[in-house]
């Protein structure tokens, strides 16, 4: 969907008495509006003028998207969203200047300090925020119950190898008798150090 944008951050037609603080886009009554990243519903508002019916969205990173003059709010203080989930739907409340009624979202954006900033880098998900796959969250990839995590293969690799040594002890007695040898060496190497103890890792349970 391409909502036609009627005003632009810091613009100042002739009925403002300063800098736009946000974007207008022109779009017909009752459009679903959502939120377009995760966040928690800081404010919902019904004020007569300004913004009319509204809802703030303070986003994971600290800001504060603002959405205005909507018809209808659909999200109560406290509420967790997510990128998709409804937070209303777009109407004329509140002050609206306009043809057709005047029908269009508001949408402004504060950063953590609370300074209006320009929110031009999320008209594309405004644009595209009722487009399910573009901002309504994937779900996690399907892991299936047959792969094996790399601890999982580390810990069967040894019981494996342990019911084989097992068997080769019950099989062979006479191999601990080597071993006892074996762990006798007086050769220091780093070489036999390292057998020494990988014959111990295998056989530790004879």
């Amino acid at each position: 969907m391409n909502y036609q944008i009627t005003s632009r951050f810091l613009q100042q037609e002739s009925f403002r008495n300063r800098g736009h603080s946000g974007i207008d886009f022109a779009m017909p009554n009752g459009t679903p509006l959502r939120s377009i990243q995760d966040g928690v519903i800081e404010k919902v508002t019904h004020y007569k003028d300004n913004i009319g019916n509204g809802v703030l969205v303070r986003w994971n990173d600290g800001k504060v998207a603002i959405y205005g003059h909507m018809s209808k709010t659909s999200v109560n203080v406290g509420d967790k969203v997510h990128a998709g989930d409804l937070l209303g739907y777009s109407g004329n409340s509140g002050h609206v200047v306009g043809a057709n009624g005047g029908y269009h979202l508001h949408f402004g954006l504060k950063n953590a300090e609370g300074n209006f900033i320009n929110p031009s880098a999320y008209i594309e998900d405004i644009q595209n925020m009722n487009v399910k796959e573009f901002v309504q969250h994937i779900p996690k990839p399907y892991i299936p119950n047959d792969v094996v995590e790399p601890t999982q293969l580390k810990f069967s690799f040894f019981d494996y190898m342990k019911q084989h040594m097992d068997m080769i002890g019950n099989s062979l007695p006479d191999i601990k008798v080597n071993l006892i040898s074996f762990f006798h060496l007086t050769d220091y190497s780093p070489f036999v150090q390292l057998l020494k103890n990988l014959v111990k890792l295998l056989f530790i349970h004879f």
